[in-house]
């Protein structure tokens, strides 16, 4: 495997970080992957870069128009990533 993208819909910093421990796991289980992830923006600034060494890049899906969508798409087609896994945490409110 040489890529993962770990999508992450919820951008609440709560939500963030439950999902930083599944990157820990990925790297542990694929060391020299790259681990790409896509989320959308959030209302404030979380700097998750600089708090997780594991992410090798961030892409922000700000759905400004269907222009930039459609490149989005692209963009991660041409990625060719191997899996990819739909970080998710569960709702109760």
């Amino acid at each position: 495997m040489r890529s993962i993208l770990v999508i992450r819909k919820h951008t609440h910093v709560g939500d963030m970080l439950c999902s930083l421990s599944m990157s820990v796991a990925l790297r542990e289980e694929w060391p020299h992957c790259r681990i790409t992830l896509l989320a959308a923006p959030a209302s404030y600034l979380v700097p998750l870069a600089e708090i997780h060494p594991y992410l090798g890049e961030i892409i922000l899906n700000e759905k400004r128009s269907l222009t930039y969508i459609l490149r989005l798409h692209l963009r991660l087609l041409r990625a060719c990533f191997d899996p990819v896994v739909l970080s998710s945490t569960i709702s109760l409110s």
